[in-house]
């Protein structure tokens, strides 16, 4: 019985225990985070937005005007 009780110990805490620590631990870390306001969120979101936009028209702008210089190389003869 002694000699069981030792290998258990020796193995260490159980997939359970270990993932259950996990969580804890997380929990505690998110604890900690400094989250931003809703105001913070609302500006970053804005920008975020602003700055798709702005990057999918210059993509679109940029491929109309490699497709211009370019159609006449392509073009069925």
């Amino acid at each position: 019985m002694a000699a069981e009780r030792k290998l258990v110990a020796a193995r260490g805490p159980s997939a359970l225990a270990r993932i259950r620590g996990f969580f804890v631990d997380a929990y505690k870390e998110l604890g900690k985070v400094i989250w931003p306001s809703r105001e913070d969120v609302r500006k970053f979101t804005l920008v975020v937005i602003v700055a798709v936009v702005a990057v999918a028209l210059f993509m679109h702008l940029w491929d109309r005007i490699l497709g211009y210089f370019t159609r006449p190389l392509f073009a069925p003869r």
